[in-house]
């Protein structure tokens, strides 16, 4: 259960870093911090990928499938206990019977972050997290020129 999770911060955190990436950092801080991830996918696709998510029915899918369960997963919601009531509608009361539904793509959800960031980069035409690491080692190894001329030069 834990990989579901996984796999939502892991979509999470790269939609994050593909609007840091593509919208100025006032709007991206102004507009995307309060929306929730599904809702930043569908605007990125439209306003700067020229795509509408909706067409990518697999994925789309898969990361909706996936989010849901970590939902029911993460945000399940304590309730006093009725034990009649617990008899006649045990999924109430039970987050692992509500995730049931989607048993059957367990192994395809697990498996969602990639399928979604191999989409995204090729929409992008290459890896926006592999080109912001490109950039920093750049940029570290740039600083670690400059100390050394200062220090020893």
């Amino acid at each position: 259960m834990i990989s579901i999770v996984f796999q939502a911060f892991a979509i999470e955190a790269y939609v994050n870093l593909i609007a840091v990436n593509l919208y100025d950092e006032n709007e991206f801080f102004g507009r995307f911090e309060e929306m929730g991830t599904m809702k930043k996918i569908k605007k990125i696709f439209s306003e700067k990928l020229n795509s509408d998510f909706l067409k990518d029915k697999d994925i789309y899918d898969l990361v909706d499938i996936t989010f849901d369960l970590r939902d029911k997963l993460v945000h399940f919601k304590s309730r006093r206990i009725n034990l009649l009531e617990m008899q006649d509608n045990p999924e109430l009361f039970d987050p692992y019977i509500l995730i049931m539904e989607h048993y059957e793509k367990m192994d395809e959800v697990v498996n969602t972050y990639p399928k979604f960031k191999e989409l995204v980069d090729g929409l992008v035409g290459h890896d926006i997290f592999d080109t912001q690491m490109n950039n920093l080692q750049e940029l570290m190894n740039y600083n670690i020129q400059e100390i050394y001329k200062k220090l020893f030069l």
